[in-house]
């Protein structure tokens, strides 16, 4: 694709290119498993590790929280013979990280092509506030 040129819109302004969007197809693959590793339920200031695996998919992994304010975390799945899993470091926590995570699977041909969503998964977080 060519870069982007300044559109006009009236002879006298124009209007400035916009960053590129990247959008995904999901339900391409069955969904992977989300699980929080020792409790989903963690002290501020604590940490935690979500895990995210499949039986099907390996490739590159997808964390997103449901509120869609932070922007995607992507982790790619490093060769082995056990079913592929990645882990998601999250931490030190504060009231941002509470919500509801789901996590989807990629494979490194069709990185645009996700799987269904993993089954929801919610943080608690207490203290410290």
């Amino acid at each position: 694709m060519g870069g982007c040129t300044s559109v006009a819109l009236s002879p006298t302004s124009s209007s400035e290119c916009s960053e590129p969007l990247a959008l995904v197809v999901t339900g391409v693959f069955p969904p992977p498993s989300l699980s929080a590793q020792r409790s989903p339920v963690v002290e501020a200031g604590g940490r935690v590790t979500l895990s995210c695996s499949s039986e099907t998919a390996s490739g590159t992994f997808h964390l997103l929280k449901e509120d869609g304010a932070d922007p995607p975390l992507h982790m790619e799945q490093r060769p082995s013979f056990e079913r592929p899993q990645v882990l998601f470091p999250v931490g030190p926590v504060n009231a941002s990280h509470r919500g509801t995570y789901r996590c989807y699977g990629s494979s490194s041909s069709y990185p645009q092509q996700w799987s269904e969503p993993s089954d929801p998964l919610h943080l608690g977080v207490t203290g410290g506030f």
